[in-house]
């Protein structure tokens, strides 16, 4: 995952409207690539959103680095709950080894929920 897909994801349903090969553009990029049609759905996470990408980019910048080192890194952004964040990954069943990458929106809204910023807090973030 990155921010792109985490984005659409968040955002609604994306589904693949056509495919454009590398021809199409000048210069020729040396990837295929192809247009979205993303269906906009209602946050259904239960989750803060501002809390939700404060944490996902504080993550995602910083892709050389561990998940727990990642959360570590956030600064002012911690856990409401007064856990760490080794505690709250433990809560959610996540290892702090992995790569922020490599989690889904909905792993991402778990950390998020269980770090106690749920929908309509309004001081969430950092």
């Amino acid at each position: 995952y990155g921010m792109l897909s985490l984005g659409a994801t968040w955002f609604g349903q994306a589904e693949i409207v056509c495919e454009l090969e590398p021809q199409c553009f000048t210069p020729e990029p040396p990837v295929d690539s192809a247009v979205l049609k993303i269906k906009r759905c209602p946050n259904q996470l239960g989750v803060e959103e501002r809390a939700l990408w404060t944490l996902i980019r504080g993550v995602m910048n910083q892709r050389r680095k561990n998940l727990l080192n990642g959360l570590k890194s956030l600064g002012g952004f911690v856990p409401r709950t007064g856990a760490t964040w080794s505690e709250v990954l433990e809560l959610v069943g996540i290892s702090g080894q992995c790569r922020g990458e490599t989690l889904s929106l909905d792993q991402f809204a778990a950390i998020v929920r269980a770090a106690g910023f749920a929908e309509n807090d309004e001081t969430a973030g950092a």
